[in-house]
Protein backbone atom coordinates (compact mmCIF):
# COMPACT_ATOMS: atom_id res chain seq x y z
CA UNK A 1 0.00 0.00 0.00
CA UNK A 2 2.77 2.46 0.91
CA UNK A 3 4.96 1.70 -2.11
CA UNK A 4 2.13 2.71 -4.44
CA UNK A 5 1.66 6.00 -2.57
CA UNK A 6 3.56 8.91 -4.13
CA UNK A 7 1.72 11.77 -2.43
CA UNK A 8 3.72 12.99 0.62
CA UNK A 9 0.52 13.97 2.43
CA UNK A 10 -0.86 10.45 2.04
CA UNK A 11 2.39 8.92 3.30
CA UNK A 12 2.14 11.05 6.45
CA UNK A 13 -1.56 10.23 6.81
CA UNK A 14 -0.75 6.51 6.71
CA UNK A 15 2.01 7.06 9.26
CA UNK A 16 -0.50 8.62 11.65
CA UNK A 17 -3.10 5.96 10.98
CA UNK A 18 -0.80 3.02 11.63
CA UNK A 19 0.67 4.68 14.74
CA UNK A 20 -2.79 5.19 16.20
CA UNK A 21 -3.69 1.59 15.32
CA UNK A 22 -0.63 0.27 17.23
CA UNK A 23 -1.48 2.54 20.17
CA UNK A 24 -5.01 1.14 20.31
CA UNK A 25 -3.81 -2.48 20.11
CA UNK A 26 -1.15 -2.05 22.76
CA UNK A 27 -3.29 -0.01 25.14
CA UNK A 28 -6.04 -2.62 24.84
CA UNK A 29 -3.65 -5.51 25.58
CA UNK A 30 -1.16 -3.85 27.95
CA UNK A 31 -0.34 -5.52 31.26
CA UNK A 32 1.42 -3.11 33.59
CA UNK A 33 4.55 -4.32 35.33
CA UNK A 34 7.96 -3.18 36.52
CA UNK A 35 11.12 -3.90 34.54
CA UNK A 36 13.08 -6.46 36.56
CA UNK A 37 16.44 -8.19 36.58
CA UNK A 38 14.65 -11.28 35.26
CA UNK A 39 13.43 -9.20 32.31
CA UNK A 40 16.96 -7.98 31.60
CA UNK A 41 18.13 -11.59 31.47
CA UNK A 42 15.23 -12.85 29.35
CA UNK A 43 14.87 -10.01 26.87
CA UNK A 44 18.39 -8.59 26.68
CA UNK A 45 21.20 -10.86 27.85
CA UNK A 46 19.88 -14.17 26.45
CA UNK A 47 19.05 -12.95 22.90
CA UNK A 48 22.26 -10.91 22.81
CA UNK A 49 24.25 -14.05 23.68
CA UNK A 50 22.37 -15.90 20.92
CA UNK A 51 23.22 -13.11 18.50
CA UNK A 52 26.92 -13.31 19.38
CA UNK A 53 26.81 -17.06 18.75
CA UNK A 54 24.89 -16.80 15.46
CA UNK A 55 26.84 -13.93 13.91
CA UNK A 56 30.37 -12.55 13.95
CA UNK A 57 29.35 -9.12 15.21
CA UNK A 58 32.69 -7.35 15.40
CA UNK A 59 33.96 -4.95 18.03
CA UNK A 60 31.54 -2.14 17.22
CA UNK A 61 28.43 -4.30 17.58
CA UNK A 62 29.78 -6.06 20.66
CA UNK A 63 30.29 -2.64 22.24
CA UNK A 64 26.68 -1.71 21.39
CA UNK A 65 25.42 -4.91 23.02
CA UNK A 66 27.42 -4.26 26.18
CA UNK A 67 26.18 -0.66 26.41
CA UNK A 68 22.57 -1.78 26.00
CA UNK A 69 22.98 -4.54 28.60
CA UNK A 70 24.39 -2.03 31.08
CA UNK A 71 21.69 0.55 30.44
CA UNK A 72 18.93 -2.08 30.66
CA UNK A 73 20.18 -2.98 34.12
CA UNK A 74 20.08 0.66 35.18
CA UNK A 75 16.36 0.84 34.35
CA UNK A 76 15.35 -2.00 36.68
CA UNK A 77 12.40 -0.99 38.85
CA UNK A 78 10.82 1.38 36.34
CA UNK A 79 7.35 0.72 34.91
CA UNK A 80 7.17 -1.01 31.52
CA UNK A 81 4.07 -2.82 30.22
CA UNK A 82 4.01 -6.02 28.22
CA UNK A 83 1.78 -5.98 25.14
CA UNK A 84 0.46 -8.20 22.40
CA UNK A 85 3.12 -8.21 19.65
CA UNK A 86 2.79 -8.57 15.92
CA UNK A 87 6.60 -8.94 15.45
CA UNK A 88 6.55 -8.36 11.66
CA UNK A 89 4.61 -5.09 11.32
CA UNK A 90 6.17 -3.97 8.05
CA UNK A 91 4.32 -1.76 5.55
CA UNK A 92 3.90 -4.87 3.37
CA UNK A 93 1.56 -6.33 6.01
CA UNK A 94 -0.71 -3.27 6.13
CA UNK A 95 -3.82 -3.61 3.96
CA UNK A 96 -7.15 -1.98 3.32
CA UNK A 97 -10.25 -4.06 4.03
CA UNK A 98 -13.95 -3.33 3.78
CA UNK A 99 -13.85 -2.51 7.49
CA UNK A 100 -10.83 -0.18 7.26
CA UNK A 101 -7.16 -0.69 8.12
CA UNK A 102 -6.04 -4.31 8.45
CA UNK A 103 -2.86 -6.13 9.40
CA UNK A 104 -1.91 -9.57 8.11
CA UNK A 105 0.73 -12.24 8.80
CA UNK A 106 0.45 -12.79 12.52
CA UNK A 107 2.15 -16.18 12.65
CA UNK A 108 5.34 -15.83 10.58
CA UNK A 109 8.05 -15.01 13.17
CA UNK A 110 9.95 -18.24 14.04
CA UNK A 111 10.79 -17.09 17.58
CA UNK A 112 7.37 -15.65 18.44
CA UNK A 113 6.41 -16.44 22.07
CA UNK A 114 3.45 -18.82 22.25
CA UNK A 115 1.59 -16.22 24.33
CA UNK A 116 1.91 -13.65 21.55
CA UNK A 117 3.08 -11.14 24.14
CA UNK A 118 6.31 -9.21 24.37
CA UNK A 119 7.94 -5.83 24.83
CA UNK A 120 6.33 -2.54 23.74
CA UNK A 121 7.89 -0.06 21.27
CA UNK A 122 9.22 -2.79 18.96
CA UNK A 123 6.22 -3.15 16.63
CA UNK A 124 6.00 0.56 15.94
CA UNK A 125 9.79 0.89 15.71
CA UNK A 126 9.79 -1.82 13.02
CA UNK A 127 7.04 -0.14 11.01
CA UNK A 128 8.65 3.30 11.26
CA UNK A 129 12.02 1.96 10.10
CA UNK A 130 10.65 0.46 6.91
CA UNK A 131 8.28 3.37 6.35
CA UNK A 132 11.43 5.53 6.27
CA UNK A 133 13.13 3.06 3.91
CA UNK A 134 10.32 3.37 1.37
CA UNK A 135 10.16 7.15 1.70
CA UNK A 136 13.96 7.39 1.22
CA UNK A 137 13.72 5.24 -1.92
CA UNK A 138 11.23 7.75 -3.33
CA UNK A 139 13.62 10.59 -2.52
CA UNK A 140 16.67 9.07 -4.23
CA UNK A 141 18.22 11.55 -6.62
CA UNK A 142 17.40 14.47 -4.33
CA UNK A 143 19.09 15.19 -1.01
CA UNK A 144 18.00 12.00 0.70
CA UNK A 145 21.37 11.14 2.29
CA UNK A 146 22.14 9.15 4.33
CA UNK A 147 21.16 5.80 2.85
CA UNK A 148 17.99 4.13 4.05
CA UNK A 149 19.86 1.52 6.10
CA UNK A 150 21.30 4.29 8.29
CA UNK A 151 17.89 5.75 9.14
CA UNK A 152 16.62 4.81 12.59
CA UNK A 153 13.34 6.37 13.66
CA UNK A 154 13.54 5.96 17.42
CA UNK A 155 16.96 7.26 18.45
CA UNK A 156 20.17 8.74 17.17
CA UNK A 157 20.71 12.11 15.45
CA UNK A 158 18.31 13.38 12.83
CA UNK A 159 19.83 13.49 9.32
CA UNK A 160 19.96 16.52 7.06
CA UNK A 161 18.49 16.69 3.57
CA UNK A 162 15.05 16.03 2.15
CA UNK A 163 14.47 12.99 4.35
CA UNK A 164 14.83 14.98 7.59
CA UNK A 165 11.14 16.05 7.85
CA UNK A 166 10.09 12.42 7.47
CA UNK A 167 12.52 11.36 10.20
CA UNK A 168 11.08 14.05 12.47
CA UNK A 169 7.56 12.83 11.69
CA UNK A 170 8.55 9.25 12.55
CA UNK A 171 10.21 10.33 15.81
CA UNK A 172 7.08 12.27 16.75
CA UNK A 173 4.98 9.16 16.21
CA UNK A 174 7.18 7.21 18.62
CA UNK A 175 6.84 10.02 21.16
CA UNK A 176 3.06 9.94 20.72
CA UNK A 177 3.08 6.18 21.28
CA UNK A 178 5.21 6.42 24.42
CA UNK A 179 3.10 9.25 25.82
CA UNK A 180 -0.11 7.29 25.31
CA UNK A 181 1.32 4.05 26.74
CA UNK A 182 3.11 5.77 29.64
CA UNK A 183 6.55 4.50 28.57
CA UNK A 184 9.59 6.43 29.74
CA UNK A 185 11.77 7.72 26.87
CA UNK A 186 14.79 6.05 28.49
CA UNK A 187 13.45 2.65 27.40
CA UNK A 188 13.16 3.53 23.71
CA UNK A 189 16.84 3.14 22.63
CA UNK A 190 17.10 -0.09 24.65
CA UNK A 191 13.98 -1.61 23.11
CA UNK A 192 14.91 -0.43 19.61
CA UNK A 193 18.31 -2.13 19.88
CA UNK A 194 16.63 -5.28 21.19
CA UNK A 195 14.14 -5.09 18.32
CA UNK A 196 16.80 -5.28 15.60
CA UNK A 197 18.72 -8.04 17.38
CA UNK A 198 15.44 -9.96 17.63
CA UNK A 199 14.74 -9.53 13.92
CA UNK A 200 18.24 -10.61 12.96
CA UNK A 201 17.75 -13.79 14.99
CA UNK A 202 14.27 -14.35 13.52
CA UNK A 203 15.58 -14.04 9.97
CA UNK A 204 18.47 -16.36 10.73
CA UNK A 205 16.04 -18.93 12.18
CA UNK A 206 13.80 -18.59 9.12
CA UNK A 207 16.77 -19.14 6.79
CA UNK A 208 17.62 -22.32 8.66
CA UNK A 209 14.04 -23.58 8.48
CA UNK A 210 13.98 -22.94 4.71
CA UNK A 211 17.52 -24.30 4.33
CA UNK A 212 18.62 -21.10 2.66
CA UNK A 213 22.32 -20.50 2.07
CA UNK A 214 23.74 -17.64 4.12
CA UNK A 215 25.62 -15.10 2.07
CA UNK A 216 28.78 -13.42 3.22
CA UNK A 217 27.07 -10.00 3.18
CA UNK A 218 24.19 -10.39 5.62
CA UNK A 219 21.88 -7.34 5.45
CA UNK A 220 20.65 -7.96 8.98
CA UNK A 221 24.16 -7.74 10.36
CA UNK A 222 24.80 -4.64 8.22
CA UNK A 223 21.77 -2.98 9.80
CA UNK A 224 23.02 -3.75 13.32
CA UNK A 225 26.44 -2.35 12.37
CA UNK A 226 24.70 0.90 11.39
CA UNK A 227 22.85 0.85 14.70
CA UNK A 228 26.16 0.42 16.52
CA UNK A 229 27.25 3.84 15.29
CA UNK A 230 24.78 5.31 17.78
CA UNK A 231 25.96 3.30 20.81
CA UNK A 232 27.03 6.48 22.62
CA UNK A 233 23.44 7.75 22.46
CA UNK A 234 21.81 4.80 24.20
CA UNK A 235 21.34 6.81 27.40
CA UNK A 236 20.07 9.94 25.63
CA UNK A 237 16.45 11.09 25.55
CA UNK A 238 15.44 10.26 21.94
CA UNK A 239 12.79 12.95 21.95
CA UNK A 240 14.99 15.85 23.07
CA UNK A 241 15.70 16.68 19.40
CA UNK A 242 11.98 17.37 18.93
CA UNK A 243 11.76 20.10 21.53
CA UNK A 244 9.03 20.28 24.20
CA UNK A 245 5.74 18.52 23.59
CA UNK A 246 3.09 21.05 22.56
CA UNK A 247 0.06 20.37 24.75
CA UNK A 248 -2.06 22.45 22.36
CA UNK A 249 -1.57 20.03 19.45
CA UNK A 250 -4.76 18.40 18.23
CA UNK A 251 -5.32 14.93 19.68
CA UNK A 252 -6.92 12.49 17.28
CA UNK A 253 -9.82 10.46 18.67
CA UNK A 254 -9.19 6.88 17.59
CA UNK A 255 -12.04 4.69 16.40
CA UNK A 256 -12.61 1.39 18.19
CA UNK A 257 -11.20 -1.81 16.75
CA UNK A 258 -11.77 -5.50 17.23
CA UNK A 259 -9.71 -8.69 17.20
CA UNK A 260 -11.41 -10.92 14.67
CA UNK A 261 -10.42 -14.56 14.28
CA UNK A 262 -12.75 -15.29 11.39
CA UNK A 263 -11.80 -12.67 8.83
CA UNK A 264 -8.87 -13.46 6.57
CA UNK A 265 -6.75 -12.02 3.83
CA UNK A 266 -4.46 -14.33 1.90
CA UNK A 267 -4.81 -16.93 4.63
CA UNK A 268 -3.81 -14.58 7.43
CA UNK A 269 -6.00 -13.23 10.21
CA UNK A 270 -6.78 -9.52 10.12
CA UNK A 271 -7.15 -6.97 12.86
CA UNK A 272 -9.45 -4.40 11.34
CA UNK A 273 -10.40 -0.86 12.22
CA UNK A 274 -14.17 -0.99 12.81
CA UNK A 275 -14.89 2.69 12.25
CA UNK A 276 -16.93 1.97 9.12
CA UNK A 277 -18.47 -1.31 10.30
Amino acid sequence: MLRECRDPARRIALLHEVTDWVIRLHKETAEQAAWTGVDVERWIRVPFAQFRDAFDPGEDVDRLLKVVELRAGELVGRALPSVRRHVDLGPWNIIRTAAGLGVTDWESAPNRPSSGRGLPVCDLDYFLKYWLHIVAERLQGSQAAPGATALFPSFGPLPEGDVRPYCIAARRMMRRYCTRLGIEPAFVPILSAYNWIEHALNRRARDEILEMTRGTDDPRLALVHELARHADGISDDPFAVLGPLDARRRIAIAAPFSLRGTASHGGARVIGDMASA
